[in-house]
């Protein structure tokens, strides 16, 4: 469970989505915040009987009545009449768009088709019917006549399939989308596409290449996409996926020196500074800015499962970029720096020195690190022994191809045995003087 920060407002955070989109993190909301539980569950029955998911308003109102038992809210209380007279007029509108659907294939209305099939996708979309949603859109494919309709058909089998956690049918679809002709030229679809691409690689753990997407679709995002993601996730991914698993050289290149990604980071001041104080050596005003901004992480839904991993990575990239610049540091200093104590200073040296993140070696009684110095006999011999291997093998390769000639086992014209008793230099001539034209095998080991 999570505590919510003071400055977390509930209703301007849900307002940055639409659709899907809010339903999913109110419900993240009312599941892991407790002090924000009750509102939360509010919220969510409220925007669910704006829409005709009744499947999801029933599980919402028994969640809510189970993590809330002495809440006398009558919201909680499933709304009997407005689930009949919603799925009755939800029924009524679906039998209408399938009789619209029948008559356009009569008339063989080909964008007709397209526009009826994609409705009907829409309607079971709100209906939370998923997978009747992907069935539709996927029908909606052989009505496309254009290249924005190709677009449009692959974007939405990718928002159903991150909405249904299908990443891997989402990565079929980004790579088609990716190779529509014609896309470039919609850099808002694009954009799309990014973000999208982005989401995949961070379900896969394949933070930087996630990074380099999210950033790369700062510049042009639009804002219709807010069923999905809000220009304020994509600042929010590309900033905290760039500090724990970019080198300091592409931090500078792709996001600090990156006039659009700048632009996308005004929009949450938060992780403006994080990484600002992150480039600018400021470790301890990093590292509080990490955990001011670390509950607003745990209550995302595509970063939460995350967070853990991506704070610890942002951690060690501080002490790695602190420490070098020193050949030995104290870790009282240490401390000081990121504002812990000196025994915590020191376990998390040991940690780094311990999975390889760190060349250093700790000194107890001196209470100092100290940078691991290259051994200049060790590098020498190892240098000497790679030699002696690489000398042995071609040696014994020298070896092999002088007893396969001797042996008369190399062929000449193909097909046949070179001639008993041929010298090597006479085979070598053979091979070296044979016409361009004739086939010729050559015997190399």
């Amino acid at each position: 469970l999570v505590v919510a920060p003071p400055d977390f407002d509930l209703s301007a955070y849900a307002a940055r989505y639409r659709g899907p989109a809010r339903v999913a993190r109110l419900k993240l909301v009312a599941q892991r915040c407790r002090n924000l539980q009750e509102s939360a569950y509010g919220a969510l029955l409220r925007e669910l009987k704006r829409g005709i998911n009744i499947q999801a308003y029933r599980e919402v109102c028994e969640a809510a009545t189970q993590a809330l038992p002495d809440a006398a809210s009558a919201e909680f209380v499933i709304d009997e009449a407005w689930v009949t007279n919603t799925d009755g007029m939800a029924a009524d509108r679906q039998r209408r768009l399938e009789a619209e659907l029948n008559s356009f294939r009569s008339n063989l209305a080909k964008d007709d088709l397209r526009r009826g099939t994609n409705a009907l996708g829409d309607l079971h979309c709100a209906r939370g019917d998923l997978y009747q949603a992907q069935r539709h859109y996927l029908r909606a494919r052989d009505y496309c006549s254009t290249n924005a309709h190709n677009a449009e058909m692959c974007l939405n089998i990718i928002k159903v399939s991150i909405w249904n956690e299908d990443y891997a049918l989402a990565s079929n679809y980004i790579a088609k989308a990716e190779t529509t002709p014609g896309i470039e030229d919609i850099p808002e679809a694009m954009a799309k596409v990014s973000a999208a691409k982005g989401l995949q690689l961070l379900s896969a753990k394949r933070y930087a290449r996630a990074a380099a997407r999210f950033i790369g679709a700062a510049p042009r995002f639009p804002g219709d996409f807010d069923d999905v993601l809000a220009p304020e996730d994509i600042c929010l991914y590309g900033g905290v996926l760039a500090l724990a698993h970019l080198s300091r050289a592409e931090l500078r290149s792709r996001v600090v020196e990156n006039s659009h990604f700048q632009a996308c980071l005004e929009l949450s001041p938060a992780v403006h500074g994080l990484v600002h104080d992150f480039f600018e050596s400021r470790y301890r005003r990093c590292l509080e800015a990490l955990e001011r901004l670390r509950p607003h992480m745990e209550l995302d839904v595509h970063l939460h499962r995350h967070c853990e991993g991506l704070c610890a990575g942002i951690r060690d990239r501080c002490m790695q970029q602190y420490f070098s610049t020193y050949v030995s540091v104290r870790f009282d200093r240490m401390a000081e720096t990121f504002g812990v104590t000196a025994e915590e200073a020191e376990k998390r040296a040991a940690d780094l020195i311990g999975t390889g993140k760190l060349a250093a070696r700790i000194d107890s009684e001196a209470q100092a690190l100290h940078a691991s110095e290259d051994d200049a006999r060790e590098a020498a011999l190892g240098e000497v022994l790679k030699s002696t291997s690489r000398f042995l093998g071609g040696s014994r390769d020298m070896l092999l191809h002088m007893s396969v000639l001797q042996g008369n086992l190399g062929l000449g014209r193909a097909g046949s045995r070179a001639s008993p008793g041929l010298p090597s230099s006479a085979l070598r001539t053979l091979e070296t003087d044979a016409p361009m034209d004739m086939d010729v095998e050559v015997s190399v080991t």
